[in-house]
């Protein structure tokens, strides 16, 4: 199964920091899936791991407000 097959909204959080998936590379791979969005994290990496202590409700928020949008 492809993601482009999929008919559900996709959500997407990225690392800024991550050194496996550019930003310009997930960009255009998301853009290319329908009812997809694509969130950077700051001070993150490929596994959402952040140097500095990270306010998670931030993180809950943006997810809190993709499945809102959907219903």
């Amino acid at each position: 199964l492809h993601l482009k097959e999929l008919a559900l909204p996709l959500l997407f959080l990225q690392g800024q920091r991550d050194a496996l998936a550019t930003p310009a590379l997930l960009s255009a791979s998301v853009g290319q899936q329908p009812n997809a969005q694509l969130v950077f994290l700051s001070d993150a990496n490929h596994s959402l791991e952040v140097r500095k202590q990270v306010d998670y409700s931030t993180i809950s928020s943006m997810v809190r407000q993709f499945i809102d949008l959907q219903q």
